[in-house]
């Protein structure tokens, strides 16, 4: 059986993984936790302040020396999927304890992303002339939110950075999917979509979303054209059921084992064990209330019910209560220091103490008009055969971030997957209108 190596996309991957390796390694956007090259689990474990890495690192060393998780840290997989825990150990039994694991990361996720970006120029060069569509990959790295949370160690030690460029490699290979007509994208957009939820939990949030959503179109598409005359059209939406069934299938197929083990272990089949915290911290006093818990409004129930504060034992139920009562003043808490998380400088990561600079504003104002550019762009490609996809994702994403938004507390690290999500949709969005407004024909092989 013959390999065939294409030459000229193992160079553009190459070159995109060179450029990510000299960005992690020369450019500091933030000051760093540690030195790239003999920063250790252990010495992380020791200094960093952040809850969640020391976690991951504690979680890594009990698999690694005593085969899974001890009694003191099983909470570990309670609280969070294992996809970065089992990688931290997969890093740990190949190079040792003493390895300087974010170097380790850094090249791990330069891999992966040059994957996602070469992905992304082939995508691109669909649709505009290939050197443009080589270009544009690298721009998503100018701005310092992207390369901090990709390649620098705050985003390297947490790991959110693998969930992010596995789900969108999943949305490319979806986009892919429309455009190419192969089943094959749609599995792996299953697979890497479903591995995303490994990663961080809020994407197995937005996988069930994109379940729901597509099985409600396959719902519409069954009696929009079941009385359609022509077969043409019933044939069509035969295709599109049987493609969002092969996506909805493979991801239920990845996911299963966590679930499995979930359901075996804990008697429940949810991914995370994290809404009884959620109802916790809502009720917890200001007194009590972290800095993050208390900037970031998560304990609003106490706040408009002084009554409810520190009730642990009624918490889901007044925090219900209370929402379902008093949902103006709800909303009008949360949205009165949204703008102070969306537009904060990168250097405020535990708590709110840096004012932005004027670069903050312009950065986060261009994200914000990337937000709104890329879900108007659902409007105007309404008759495109993109359609549906743009429409599932958007719906998904933003309908997920609206419920998070309303129960969780503000961090701001929480709305930096949307930003850069809003970016590449709307790179996306705008290529492809650019290209059926000069009524090019989609699905030619790229340069």
């Amino acid at each position: 059986m013959k390999v065939r190596v294409d030459c000229k996309q193992l160079g553009i991957f190459a070159c995109y993984f060179v450029l990510l390796m000299i960005l992690g390694i020369f450019v500091r956007d933030v000051p760093e936790h540690g030195d790239l090259f003999s920063f250790t689990i252990p010495q992380m474990i020791e200094t960093v302040p952040m809850g969640d890495s020391r976690s991951f690192g504690e979680g890594a060393l009990d698999i690694v020396n005593h085969g899974w998780l001890t009694e003191d840290n099983i909470y570990i997989f309670k609280v969070w999927p294992p996809g970065f825990v089992f990688l931290e150990v997969a890093i740990i039994k190949i190079f040792g304890e003493d390895a300087p694991f974010m170097l380790v990361l850094l090249c791990l996720i330069s891999v992966l992303l040059a994957f996602f970006m070469l992905k992304l120029y082939r995508t691109l060069s669909f649709w505009i002339p290939s050197k443009l569509a080589f270009i544009l990959p690298m721009t998503l790295f100018a701005f310092p939110l992207t390369r901090y949370f990709f390649l620098q160690s705050y985003g390297l030690m947490l790991g959110e950075n693998f969930a992010i460029a596995f789900f969108m490699l999943g949305v490319l290979y979806l986009l892919s999917a429309v455009q190419e007509q192969k089943q094959k994208d749609l599995i792996f957009a299953g697979i890497f979509i479903a591995l995303a939820a490994y990663f961080r939990s809020q994407f197995e949030l937005f996988l069930q979303a994109l379940i729901w959503s597509g099985l409600l179109y396959c719902l519409f598409c069954h009696f929009f054209y079941k009385n359609k005359p022509t077969t043409q059209e019933k044939q069509k939406a035969k295709e599109l059921m049987r493609g969002i069934l092969t996506f909805i299938i493979v991801s239920v197929i990845v996911t299963l084992p966590w679930r499995a083990y979930r359901l075996i272990e804990l008697g429940k089949m949810s991914w995370v064990h994290t809404g009884k915290i959620t109802y916790y911290l809502a009720v917890t006093s200001p007194e009590k209330a972290g800095v993050l818990n208390r900037d970031g409004m998560g304990n609003l129930t106490c706040i408009i019910d002084p009554s409810t504060c520190d009730d642990n034992k009624n918490a889901k139920m007044n925090t219900i209560k209370t929402y379902l009562t008093n949902m103006p003043q709800w909303y009008a808490l949360k949205l009165s220091v949204i703008d102070k998380f969306w537009f904060s400088p990168l250097v405020n990561r535990g708590g709110m103490n840096e004012p932005p600079t004027v670069a903050d504003y312009v950065a986060n104002s261009l994200f914000l008009f990337a937000l709104i550019f890329s879900l108007a762009m659902c409007y105007v490609l309404r008759k495109s055969k993109f359609f549906p996809v743009l429409v599932a994702l958007n719906f998904s994403i933003m309908s997920m971030y609206f419920v998070i938004i309303t129960l969780v507390h503000y961090e701001f690290r929480y709305f930096y997957f949307i930003k850069i999500y809003a970016l590449i949709m709307a790179i996306l969005s705008a290529t492809i209108f650019v290209n059926e407004r000069k009524g090019n024909r989609i699905g030619a092989d790229p340069d």
